[in-house]
């Protein structure tokens, strides 16, 4: 074999070494919500050790894509207005792609409720800002009250000063009614009874992803305040 030949093949040899060496790492993945739709626009960030490394968003397929990647451990986190926090870890191997497909779920909702001196004075409803609603898949219409609620500042309570803020943790069914599921904070007794009451009477218009009922969490905060005088 002539010199020339030997010496071509040799850095031919070498150039594919430094290809196959250098072939890049990615992560790739779709977002779905959980009706199976996917979701566009959704905030995607690519996490080492829980620190921010690089971030996305998906696109009108609900894709992302993260390229140039050393191998090892990534996390990938997806946040999106009015769904929870969703996070899952995938490791990342020589020369290869690899796939996520995340399912964004709902998120807890909150409604604030005061009662002083016996009258509820504000139902602000937390939960009615702006609906979210991307082009597929993703919609989320938030859930209404339809009967406000009517607590009644316990007598002996008032007498007795007895004052704070009642923190129920409830699901919103399909029917609309409510399933007491946790207390999360009561300063009383006779407080905390009379928030149960008040939250088993309420109904609302259920949560709807993608014009369909599903259900959602909630949280309730009854604040029982003295009469101003």
């Amino acid at each position: 074999m002539p010199l020339c030949q030997i010496k071509w093949w040799m850095l031919l040899a070498s150039g594919l070494l430094v290809a196959q060496s250098a072939m890049p790492q990615s992560v790739e993945g779709t977002a779905f919500d959980t009706s199976g739709a996917i979701v566009p626009g959704a905030r995607v960030m690519l996490m080492v050790d829980y620190v921010k490394k690089t971030e996305t968003v998906t696109d009108e397929r609900g894709r992302f894509s993260f390229s140039g990647l050393e191998p090892g451990m990534y996390y990938v986190q997806i946040k999106q207005p009015q769904f929870s926090l969703s996070q899952q870890h995938v490791v990342v191997k020589n020369g290869e792609t690899s796939r996520v497909y995340v399912i964004l779920t709902p998120g807890r909702m909150s409604d604030d409720v005061v009662v002083r001196g016996g009258a509820t004075v504000s139902v602000p409803g937390s939960g009615q800002g702006r609906p979210y609603a991307p082009q597929t898949g993703g919609k989320i219409d938030l859930p209404r009250p339809l009967s406000p609620p009517r607590p009644r500042y316990p007598a002996s309570a008032a007498q007795a000063g007895i004052q704070g803020a009642v923190v129920l943790y409830a699901r919103i069914k399909l029917d609309g009614s409510l399933d007491i599921l946790a207390v999360l904070a009561s300063p009383d007794p006779e407080l905390e009874a009379e928030a149960r009451r008040a939250a088993a009477e309420m109904r609302y218009d259920p949560m709807k992803l993608n014009g369909k009922p599903v259900e959602c969490e909630i949280e309730l905060l009854f604040d029982f305040q003295p009469a101003q005088k």
